[in-house]
């Protein structure tokens, strides 16, 4: 026969066990939380965002945000460090794929239609820009074996086929 206090002892050890199983999920939320904190604080030195998402509203479409890219990574090397760190972060089984994901976060394929990796056929050089550094920064950060040329011959097959997929999004 089974007591009152019995019962009450089975309530109080599922009650304890309960208990434990809470403790568990409130420890895990303050580490996400706190993940997700770092990944979205504001540098305090700078007073920027750390994600280039947001400063930048990506994908660039156009000459000026494209300028204002440019001067604020010339100027700013730590930021221009944390943006490599940030596209990298992408991933990308192979360089290509890297550098195909990248590109579509970065630039719009209408946009970076307009330039080729030297700045023939009436293009503009993608290779000057301070973002050709990004992605080559990004891709050996991502890719430890991969070397400069490497990444700058994925990049140039990306610019040229960015007037195909510009098209293909139109349509």
């Amino acid at each position: 026969m089974i007591t009152i206090a019995d019962l009450l002892l089975r309530l109080t050890r599922k009650q304890e066990l309960l208990q434990l199983v809470v403790t568990d999920i409130k420890e895990s939320l303050i580490k996400m939380e706190t993940v997700l904190l770092r990944n979205h604080q504001v540098d305090v030195e700078t007073g920027d965002a750390e994600s280039i998402s947001l400063k930048f509203n990506l994908p660039i479409d156009g000459v000026e945000k494209l300028k204002e890219f440019e001067a604020y990574f010339i100027e700013n090397e730590k930021a221009f460090k944390k943006a490599v760190h940030e596209v990298s972060q992408l991933g990308g089984k192979h360089l290509y794929d890297f550098i195909y994901r990248a590109g579509r976060k970065l630039i719009t394929n209408s946009f970076a239609s307009k330039f080729s990796y030297l700045g023939k056929r009436q293009k503009e050089s993608f290779k000057i820009l301070k973002m050709n550094n990004l992605l080559i920064e990004s891709a050996m950060h991502l890719h430890k074996q991969a070397t400069v040329k490497d990444v700058e011959v994925e990049i140039s097959k990306w610019l040229k086929r960015a007037a195909e997929r510009a098209k293909n999004e139109k349509e």
